[in-house]
């Protein structure tokens, strides 16, 4: 079967000839030419050459040079004499490239395209993205060079470190490496036998972090653009904590919307241990002062258990809460819908939440103030907080708070996923 990757050949051969060619033309012209090609088309053609569902599938989303070099900026260049940075999901080369900028430069050009041949190593599954990945290096060197004439490449052998693998199978790569940058795919995958984590379908990107991690050696830094659900998802508290026990955190920050995926990520910068730890702890961004308050200390917090077309309506009925007939800031004291139910329901005063929130969002926790003396039944698009105290007045107050603009910073930086959690509901300072 065909790859639906053969489509990015054309683009491919483009950038080949761009790097090899002799410039007869304004050399000012070729420059330009050559920093469109190292500053977004690689991405840009992937998109337009590649089907979505394709690029969904594998996890295909390339870096982008900003990316590329927000992430690079945090390389630490003192721990090593001889630097050599690993890519093991390479793409088209956006996070070597940026690590080459990083790398010194011999007086010709044949020399500089030689070392850096020993001091960047990739690999991927997709052999036009590694005959791309060659073909910009050549193109970065020519560039800082200012070289012109024509270019007899031999593409089997320049950048020798650069080939089609398989990043969860490869060992020797994590093993050579002073730095390993990465931006793996985040697609599901089924979590391998032995995880320790987590079973059935979990994201990729945790799984090819947690192999770099284990087969690299101590001392190595690692430098990774991740989806903001590895962060902050409860799934991922345990991967988090079996990280953590394998190397030390040096930096996490929250970066945004990924620019050709719809996904919010962050970057995460390691340094493998030289002794493993026994247990690991989950990370984040910032720790709670001594002495505030979180709206967990207040408040009992879980998700409501209604599932529309899963729940057989059978059993006693109730008021009935979900995400469209919970008035979003104002106090619901009467019934307007009803249905049977068996499982567990909540006695008013309490405040709901819906879990939906979107990252600059004006109110990213849209709360409802719930009134009345009879059990509701909630729905699992909606988070449920019950006041300790059982106070009304308890719950007026934590409206006033979600409303604030405390609340909405707050999840901003610490939840760059879709839906609020429990976990991160129970942590919002109020």
């Amino acid at each position: 079967m065909v790859s639906e990757f053969t489509k990015y050949q054309p683009y491919v051969d483009d950038v080949v000839a761009l790097a090899t060619s002799k410039v007869t033309e304004d050399t000012s012209a070729w420059l330009k030419k050559a920093d469109i090609a190292l500053n977004g088309q690689a991405g840009n053609r992937l998109q337009a050459l590649v089907p979505v569902r394709t690029r969904r599938a594998q996890g295909t989303f390339f870096t982008g040079h900003e990316l590329a070099e927000q992430l690079l900026a945090y390389a630490d260049l003192s721990q090593a004499k001889f630097l050599v940075f690993a890519d093991p999901t390479v793409g088209a080369s956006d996070l070597l490239i940026a690590s080459a900028k990083l790398l010194s430069r011999k007086k010709r050009l044949t020399g500089t395209i030689k070392a850096w041949g020993a001091q960047l190593l990739g690999i991927d599954q997709q052999k036009e993205f590694i005959q791309a990945s060659k073909a910009r290096l050549v193109l970065l060197a020519r560039s800082l060079h200012q070289s012109f004439d024509e270019q007899a490449i031999d593409w089997a052998s320049v950048f020798p470190n650069i080939g089609v693998g398989d990043a969860l199978t490869e060992k020797a790569l994590y093993e050579r490496a002073t730095h390993l940058v990465m931006n793996p795919p985040f697609a599901k995958m089924a979590a391998p036998k032995d995880c320790v984590w987590a079973k059935g379908k979990v994201n990729a990107a945790a799984i090819f972090m947690e192999h770099a991690v284990k087969h690299a050696k101590p001392g190595t830094q690692i430098l990774a653009i991740l989806p903001e659900v590895l962060r902050t998802g409860t799934r991922y508290k345990k991967w988090q904590q079996e990280i953590t026990r394998m190397a030390d955190v040096e930096r996490v920050m929250s970066v945004g919307l990924f620019h050709n995926a719809d996904v919010d990520v962050f970057i995460l910068v390691l340094r493998k241990k030289k002794v493993m730890a026994t247990t690991g702890r989950a990370f984040r961004m910032t720790q709670k002062r001594k002495g505030a308050r979180r709206l967990g200390d207040l408040f009992k917090v879980s998700v409501g258990p209604v599932v529309p077309h899963r729940d057989p309506e059978e059993g006693p009925l109730y008021r009935y809460l979900h995400a469209k007939n919970a008035k979003p800031w104002v106090a619901l004291h009467r019934r307007t819908e009803e249905r049977r139910y068996r499982g567990t329901v909540f006695t008013p005063p309490l405040v709901v939440v819906r879990r939906t929130s979107r990252p600059g969002d004006k109110h990213r926790a849209t709360a409802s103030l719930v009134l009345g003396r009879a059990p509701v039944a909630v729905e699992n698009h909606l988070i449920v907080c019950q006041p300790y105290d059982g106070q009304v007045s308890t719950c007026e107050r934590l409206m006033e708070a979600l409303r604030a603009g405390v609340v909405d910073a707050h999840l901003d930086k610490e939840m760059r996923c879709r839906h609020l959690t429990v976990a991160s509901v129970r942590e919002l300072p109020i």
